[in-house]
């Protein structure tokens, strides 16, 4: 059985087989990740075949949409800094 590690998406990985979302992994993940725009990362046996992925991105949250009880504590921005995991 192959062991698999976590690690950011590279050239490396083959990502061939993989059938969940294809379109984003094959042209788009490592693209946005050089870009900085997200970053993804790959579960990948040891023969760098992916098995599963997860992207990360920066994201915003309107603070007028927050409950008081968590905003009464935050500064009096528009909005506060939030991570997006997607797909």
């Amino acid at each position: 059985m192959d062991a698999f590690t976590y690690e950011p998406l590279s050239k490396k990985h083959h990502k061939a087989d993989f059938t969940a979302l294809n379109t984003y992994l094959h042209r788009y993940a490592g693209q946005d990740s050089q870009e900085r725009f997200t970053k993804c990362y790959v579960t990948a046996t040891d023969n760098h075949i992916v098995a599963v992925f997860y992207i990360l991105s920066s994201s915003a949250i309107d603070i007028s949409l927050l409950p008081y009880i968590i905003t009464k504590k935050l500064p009096h921005y528009p909005s506060v800094p939030a991570a997006l995991l997607d797909r």
